[in-house]
């Protein structure tokens, strides 16, 4: 008796798992919208940079086998607007390769997670093997970096910085970087410096290993930066601008590194690359300036920050690089004229601070004398630490006062 019932036992249980089974693999299929025809196209434009085969992200999305098992992840991701890392709220300033979804891409993927996956006709997207091309065409310099670097066993996360190998003839500027991991499946982000201490190159020679792992170098902290990268972002170039490397200057590539699960427990190499393309000696220099707080400001004591800088002259603005050491509600940026007009700049959404790269606007902003830009955050609660963690980075060109023609 006791055999049969144990019997019986085992052959419900059996049989309940085989019936759940066969319900989640005839899952009803409601949604109009299917993987190949409506969804791939969404994912390999906006999500292919980091969810592909090797890249950055844990798990591909470019094929109907590795995606569809994480629809409900996905949705969840794009409706709470953590994915695609695009931070820039759409409408409150306009901005070059706008990261985030549209209204119809969100209702596509949404739609599809909830009505249950289908795949639609079957279609081979292998893009085939990958371009060894830069995107603005061929770089004046190309800079390796000097020997590889192992992320060892042990390490998950890593953030390192390399002393690049620039040897230019003398003063040098710059209209574009572009940036080519060595090894795209750990490189989360690179950000390139102008250094002009020699504090770099002297942690770098100090240290045994290739590049130096100083947190935060004293002579980078106001350093002009070339460059912000993150994983499926393209090069901007300037157009009759550049940025200044003054001569004797070094080039400081500071990575983030950090494994997914596939390569958990294993050493791995990378040996990154840097394309610049240099300007003409007579264009217009970009200048930067930082947007921070006072040193002593009584009012930012709590989770309410708020600032402002007055312009003392005419100026276009270019691009926005935010600073921020501190997880934040919201941050934004306004543009207050003299007759009180206001221009929205820029807001971020539920920032990340991890997801550090330089927002282009779509075309330049003119910026007026005595225009007022007032920053405005929200901290998440004890993120600030008896501190104020926000601030921007501006690249601006000065406006031409065209000449008189003479008479």
């Amino acid at each position: 008796m006791i055999y049969r019932h144990a019997h019986f036992i085992v052959a419900t249980i059996t049989t309940a798992i085989l019936i759940v089974a066969i319900t989640d693999a005839h899952k009803p299929i409601t949604s109009k919208y299917t993987y190949h025809q409506d969804v791939y196209p969404i994912f390999l434009n906006q999500c292919g940079g980091c969810h592909s085969a090797d890249a950055v992200a844990p798990m591909s999305l470019l094929t109907y086998e590795d995606a569809y098992p994480w629809a409900q992840s996905i949705k969840e991701e794009v409706v709470n607007l953590t994915m695609p890392p695009w931070q820039a709220e759409y409408g409150f300033g306009a901005f070059k390769h706008e990261g985030s979804l549209t209204a119809r891409q969100l209702d596509i993927v949404v739609e599809w997670a909830n009505g249950g996956t289908p795949e639609g006709i079957t279609t081979n997207h292998d893009p085939g093997e990958p371009k060894n091309t830069w995107s603005l065409g061929e770089p004046t310099f190309i800079l390796e970096m000097p020997e590889p670097f192992s992320l060892p066993a042990d390490v998950s996360e890593a953030t390192r910085h390399f002393v690049m190998p620039a040897a230019f003839d003398g003063e040098t500027m710059i209209r574009a970087v572009d940036f080519r991991p060595g090894t795209a499946a750990i490189v989360r982000s690179a950000i390139l410096y102008v250094d002009l201490s020699g504090e770099a190159a002297a942690l770098d020679a100090a240290d045994p290993a290739p590049g130096f792992d100083a947190e935060n170098p004293n002579s980078l902290a106001g350093a002009q930066i070339l460059t912000a990268w993150l994983p499926g972002q393209e090069a901007i170039g300037l157009d009759q601008a550049g940025y200044v490397v003054p001569v004797g200057a070094d080039l400081v590539l500071r990575l983030n590194y950090k494994k997914t699960w596939t390569y958990e427990g294993l050493e791995v190499d990378d040996q990154s690359l840097l394309a610049l393309y240099a300007a003409d000696p007579g264009v217009a220099r970009v200048e930067s300036i930082v947007l921070q707080p006072p040193t002593e400001n009584g009012s930012n004591e709590g989770p309410l920050v708020s600032f402002s800088s007055h312009l003392s002259r005419d100026l276009d603005l270019l691009a926005i690089l935010p600073n921020l050491e501190a997880d934040a509600l919201g941050v934004q940026i306004e543009a207050v004229a003299i007759n009180g007009e206001r221009t929205p700049v820029i807001r971020l959404a539920s920032p990340r601070p991890e997801w550090r790269t330089r927002y282009w606007l779509d075309e330049p902003l003119r910026l007026t004398q005595g225009t007022t830009l007032e920053v405005q955050a929200i901290l998440r609660s004890g993120s600030a630490e008896g501190n104020v963690p926000v601030s921007f980075t501006l690249d601006l060109l000065p406006v031409q006062i065209p000449t008189a023609e003479p008479n």
